[in-house]
């Protein structure tokens, strides 16, 4: 896969350095300034529930471009630990089939030593 292309300006944004407390409301209200707000997909950790990053998707390319480097958006303080880090996300990387089923040590080598002589 090309780098490049995965850095291509897309209308779907990357958002990191929120705070385990924001919403959508307050994302879309946030990116309104740049422009039209289609969607906000906040993803949280799956056994702590705390807030990793956001997806936001604006109206088209132009208007994310325009989020991203807005000094109004990008790198402000909005609560989080971290100063708001905005760029365009880039594609999902494909997965890999891992199929259904067993087989193998899942630890490797010869079962942890027992049954050696």
């Amino acid at each position: 896969m090309d780098n490049q292309e995965s850095s291509a300006p897309v209308n779907k944004l990357f958002v990191a350095g929120l705070s385990n407390d924001v919403t959508e409301d307050a994302l879309t209200e946030l990116f309104t300034k740049a422009g039209k707000v289609e969607e906000v997909a906040i993803i949280k950790d799956r056994e702590t529930g705390n807030v990793k990053f956001a997806f936001v998707t604006m109206g088209s390319v132009e208007e994310a471009t325009a989020a991203k480097e807005s000094t109004e958006i990008n790198g402000i303080d909005f609560g989080g630990s971290k100063p708001l880090f905005v760029d365009f996300a880039k594609p999902p990387r494909p997965r890999e089939d891992r199929g259904f089923g067993g087989g193998g040590n899942r630890f490797g080598g010869n079962n942890g030593g027992y049954g050696r002589r």
